[in-house]
């Protein structure tokens, strides 16, 4: 640490803070308000009611179980009771390790034999934990806002079309786990994150960002050869970056989720070290994301802060405009890779067998069944491939969701969407704190990058990238 803070890239680092300090005031003061962060219609609704009246059931088992706890052998020990304690602290860095534990299990062969149940044991202990933790942590009580019931009833719409339209129950299972199962991620870190354990959330998300960049920069050095025919012929790209996650669009989707928050993370932390840490990891990030050269990203990354700049800071758009500019002339690869979407030999060629050849197959299928869709794990995915049941990922969310479960499921998905975000720009303006509010900036920017690729993208086909975005939701409303 002492050669880093005596080389000439701290001291420009250090130069650099010293002028964008008075840019995030100002930010702060703009963005600043004391409206309500609470959704009132919703939370008005009977069935908000139903759930938080069940919910007041949990509360009193969890007191019942808190009661006797206290008079336990195994939790009258203050030693005991202070490991269990730091156990539950610490226990919120899993969720967030869901990339390393994945990928141990799926290439570690004694670990193999439970790679595809993993997460769902994963799942199903942190729930038996949240019964029981009661008895050591009384003061934990289960939560439940608008978020949580909109999701609540997102999944019990998922069962009405799962009983309504099944033309197969395998199936229909199987596409019912890939689009709900690891949403409930969102409630296990609803339960773990607190204030007093948010920054071993923010250590463990620079760690993955700072080994990711590291990783796909050394693929750019050794020149790892593609496993896949990810460009056009035509294209004179001869290396995208994809790590350990084994796709370079996914990888993306990674970076732009994570890289917002990164930035955030290098302007407003206590520590300079700390800070310094960040924008080398933010660096490291943006390098990698030029090189997985995924163009929906890109243009995600750019759409989500363009429309902060927009809504808030209007006047800094002209600039935005010229960095971007800047970019494009300075990395003329990521340049012809862009500007080759807008040409006729693109379109020609996704005519033949890309996008927009199959997105013309999904407003077909679409308008067979355009209320209620086909049925879960029926078409465009990873479910509907395994069963043969369609020719190829359709890549895009939400027409995969529209095929599957029609207009229903994807206005109400995007019903979901709209409030989580209203609720999460609510908190970010209700913070006094110059640096929570900046914090929630970097982790809306990300969820709104991640919302936009999946106009183009199966990112949510990716049980981690589902994990992760509803992480970063789950972050968020930690803050209110």
């Amino acid at each position: 640490m002492k050669m880093i803070k005596e080389s000439q890239l701290w001291r420009l680092y250090l130069f650099l803070n010293a002028k964008i300090d008075p840019g995030l005031d100002y930010l702060h003061r703009k963005i600043n308000s004391d409206r309500s962060v609470k959704i009132t219609f919703i939370q008005g609704s009977m069935s908000f009611l139903l759930f938080s009246f069940i919910l007041k059931g949990f509360h009193k088992w969890c007191d019942f179980l808190s009661g006797h706890g206290k008079k336990s052998a195994l939790f009258s020990s203050n030693i005991l009771l202070k490991a269990f304690r730091t156990i539950d602290n610490y226990l919120v860095i899993v969720p967030f390790c869901y990339l390393f534990l994945d990928y141990g299990f799926r290439n570690f062969s004694a670990l193999s034999m439970i790679s595809n149940l993993w997460d769902e044991l994963a799942l199903l202990s942190f729930f038996m934990y949240f019964a029981l933790r009661p008895l050591f942590a009384n003061k934990e009580k289960a939560r439940y806002n608008e978020i949580d019931h909109l999701i609540v009833l997102f999944m019990l719409l998922g069962i009405g079309l799962f009983f309504f339209v099944s033309p197969e129950m395998n199936v229909a299972i199987d596409g019912y786990r890939a689009v709900y199962q690891h949403m409930l991620w969102y409630f296990v870190l609803r339960g773990l994150i607190r204030q007093d354990n948010r920054h071993l959330v923010y250590k463990t998300i620079i760690f993955q960002g700072l080994f990711l960049g590291l990783h796909s920069l050394y693929q750019v050095l050794a020149r790892v050869p593609m496993p896949g025919n990810w460009v056009d012929s035509t294209e004179a790209v001869t290396i995208r970056v994809f790590s350990i996650i084994g796709s370079p669009n996914i990888l993306a989707a990674v970076f732009i989720l994570f890289i917002p928050l990164m930035m955030a993370l290098a302007l407003v932390e206590e520590k300079k070290e700390f800070r310094f840490i960040s924008a080398l990891t933010t660096i490291l990030m943006f390098v990698g994301l030029l090189f997985t050269y995924s163009r929906q990203a890109y243009l995600a990354l750019i759409g989500a802060f363009g429309l902060f700049l927009i809504w808030y800071y209007p006047k800094t758009i002209k600039y935005f405009i010229v960095l971007l500019g800047l970019m494009l002339v300075t990395f003329r690869s990521v340049a012809d890779r862009i500007f080759y979407l807008f040409t006729p030999e693109y379109f020609e060629r996704s005519q033949v067998g890309g996008r927009v050849l199959r997105y013309q197959h999904a407003l077909e299928l679409f308008q067979e069944n355009p209320l209620m869709g086909r049925g879960l794990g029926r078409f465009g995915g990873a479910v509907a491939t395994h069963y043969n049941l369609t020719p190829f990922y359709v890549d895009s969310y939400y027409l995969k969701t529209l095929v599957e479960m029609g207009l229903t499921g994807l206005l109400y998905l995007f019903f979901l969407w709209a409030n989580s975000l209203y609720k999460i720009i609510r908190i970010m303006e209700s913070q006094a704190c110059k640096k929570n509010m900046l914090l929630l900036v970097g982790i809306a920017v990300g969820i709104v990058a991640v919302i936009l690729q999946n106009a183009v993208e199966n990112v949510f086909e990716v049980p981690m990238m589902l994990a992760y975005f509803w992480g970063f939701v789950a972050l968020a409303l930690s803050y209110e």
